[in-house]
């Protein structure tokens, strides 16, 4: 690591959204921290253009912080309608020149599985970066806690699993809810990590299909002597 830990925040402000105070909290703070050199791409700037080019700079972490759900991200599109990204579209920038070392997306749901099974967080470690997602709705003082603790233990030297340690204990959220709220998952690329992760993927499927097959029970005998099912 250099001298300089050089961070890209990006912030869409998308036109229907309620506002994130990324204004308040994380850019402020960021901005605070001594041996930090932030590239900001924020508001109406977060458009896909403007962050593929942020991305192509050199960079050790990169944040995320808006609004997006399992699989999908949103920026700043044309005729004020947002759009959508997905982690494989933002994994694939991420990998321009020399990757992160890690990457805090806190949108929610971004280390949740969507129905194609493939989360953010996923993605991301796929491409050999840590990443770190959320795993509902997190409230936003929180993820702003969280994001410039983080970088403050990176800038200490502190490495990608002590730093999300240090963070996570910064929120104020117990154990039982930092499991049920954030996400760490480790950059890999060698195929035998693949290998069981697309062993996983595949249990995933097998679950996904008895899960629906119990909803389906569920459902008929709950409706059985109240008319056809």
């Amino acid at each position: 690591m250099t001298d300089i830990l050089r961070a890209v925040l990006i912030a869409p402000r998308v036109a229907g959204s309620e506002p994130i105070p990324w204004d308040e909290n994380e850019l402020p703070g960021l901005y605070e921290i001594d041996g930090l050199e932030l590239t900001a791409v924020v508001a109406q700037s977060a458009t896909k253009a403007n962050i593929i080019r942020a991305l192509k700079e050199p960079k050790d972490i990169v944040i995320w912080a808006g609004h997006g759900d399992r699989d999908q991200l949103l920026v700043v599109g044309r005729r004020e309608q947002p759009d959508v990204i997905d982690g494989s579209w933002l994994a694939t920038q991420m990998c321009y020149g020399k990757p992160p070392k890690a990457a805090i997306i806190a949108a929610c749901n971004s280390g949740l599985n969507s129905k194609g099974l493939r989360s953010i967080s996923r993605s991301i470690s796929r491409m050999g970066i840590n990443s770190i997602g959320m795993l509902s709705e997190i409230k936003n003082g929180a993820a702003s806690i969280y994001t410039i603790e983080f970088c403050c233990a990176f800038v200490a030297r502190q490495d990608v699993m002590n730093a999300h340690e240090v963070a996570q204990r910064a929120t104020g959220l117990t154990d039982m809810e930092q499991a049920q709220y954030i996400e760490f998952s480790a950059g890999y690329t060698g195929d035998g990590t693949r290998r069981i992760e697309d062993r996983m993927d595949s249990f995933d499927t097998r679950l996904q299909q008895v899960e629906q097959g119990v909803q389906f029970l569920v459902n008929r005998f709950s409706n059985n002597g109240n008319g056809p099912t």
